[in-house]
């Protein structure tokens, strides 16, 4: 159980964005997204409940059965790169075309850090690596709005596709982003002069993932354990990247979506 301060500079990003006109009515926009704080890694803080095996339970003469300690869990949250292709249409519609990079690879795992002298005692590890297993995504996208002539309500959509983010072996409860199709409409009313209220609604389909061969199985920890934990070999690199736990084979299905609000003012 961590995160971030309500008020810190871990929370900040930086967005930065250039538009060109290449020709008459034909414009392209590139933009920049930071990792939040620009930096390398980000720390969460928080606190850690263990809880114990019942075998350990019963071989402490305290019986202690869960314990909770400090936390803190390192991770490296992902930058994108974002570019879109506006055409002006006939009809006063814009064409939107678009495509975004997105470093997911930088989430492939966190750390998860518990700290104290009684974790000690228990033979509680005080590092634990856990796996994501994702890599880069390329989104594209393409859509229509109204152009902007000072009426009262406007109008777009746009229907896109992402690539996967995952592969089926690493899929897991924690993390399905196998490669999906998403919607987005959005409307805007001019309230006053200046005064602009947006809406949209955002809708992405995930098709269903069938894990049969999970990257997932504990029966590696058994025989890293076996080898005197030689982490050269194919088992014992599992334990290292926290895949030697439950296996995660199984169907997965995932829908998300989102409702965006916003007010916007323009100054004369």
């Amino acid at each position: 159980d961590v995160r971030s301060p309500w008020l810190s500079t871990s929370n900040l990003r930086v967005n930065i964005g250039a538009l060109v006109q290449i020709v008459r009515d034909v414009w392209l926009g590139v933009a920049y997204h930071t990792p939040p704080e620009s930096g390398v890694q980000t720390e969460l803080a928080g606190h850690v409940m263990i809880k114990r095996a019942p075998r350990d339970i019963d071989a402490d003469p305290d019986h202690t059965a869960a314990v909770k300690a400090p936390s803190l869990v390192e991770i490296q949250f992902p930058a994108s790169v974002d570019a879109e292709l506006r055409v002006r249409l006939p009809r006063d519609l814009d064409l939107h075309i678009a495509g975004r990079w997105e470093d997911l690879s930088r989430l492939s795992a966190y750390d998860v850090r518990a700290y104290g002298s009684t974790l000690t005692r228990l033979g509680v590890p005080e590092w634990t690596e856990r796996p994501r297993g994702l890599h880069d995504s390329f989104a594209g996208w393409a859509g229509v709005e109204q152009v902007d002539r000072g009426q009262t309500w406007l109008f777009g959509g746009r229907a896109g596709f992402e690539t996967a983010a995952l592969s089926a072996d690493r899929t897991s409860p924690l993390t399905i982003s196998p490669a999906s199709f998403t919607l987005d409409l959005g409307a805007q009313l001019r309230i006053s002069h200046g005064l602009i209220a947006q809406l949209s609604y955002g809708l992405q389909w995930f098709p269903t993932v069938d894990v049969s061969n999970s990257a997932f199985n504990p029966q590696d920890r058994v025989t890293c354990i076996a080898n005197n934990f030689d982490y050269a070999t194919e088992a014992c690199q599992a334990v290292r990247n926290g895949y030697a736990i439950s296996t995660a084979a199984g169907t997965y299905d995932r829908i998300q979506h989102a409702l965006r609000f916003g007010l916007r003012y323009d100054l004369p």
